[in-house]
């Protein structure tokens, strides 16, 4: 059974959740099969984050990220990408070094 979870923390700024996450493990994200339907991935996953740092998108695709946990994990968040309800791309995101997606999530 996948472990799915949502964090939430606190903006100093107010009282209010600022962001809630959904968290993929690395071994979820490597048995994500390209073409899988987005209802089946996020009925299996949680529904994942917007975007809400200026990661780079790949034109045409409506993308959701999802932050990494569990031994291995080699990002800070997985970025999922959609077209035509199906699973069309996926990527690691680094946010501490600035690698893969160039943005952060923060």
């Amino acid at each position: 059974t996948p472990l799915i979870g949502v964090v939430s923390y606190f903006d100093d700024r107010d009282e209010a959740p600022a962001v809630s996450r959904v968290i993929m493990t690395t071994k979820e994200f490597e048995a994500l099969k390209v073409g899988a339907p987005r209802e089946e991935v996020e009925q299996e996953h949680g529904v994942g984050s917007d975007n809400g740092q200026d990661i780079p998108e790949p034109a045409g695709l409506e993308c959701s990220y999802y932050e990494a946990r569990g031994s291995g994990a080699r990002a800070d968040a997985f970025q999922l990408c959609f077209a035509g309800g199906k699973l069309a791309q996926t990527n690691r995101i680094d946010v501490a070094g600035g690698g893969s997606g160039g943005g952060g999530f923060d």
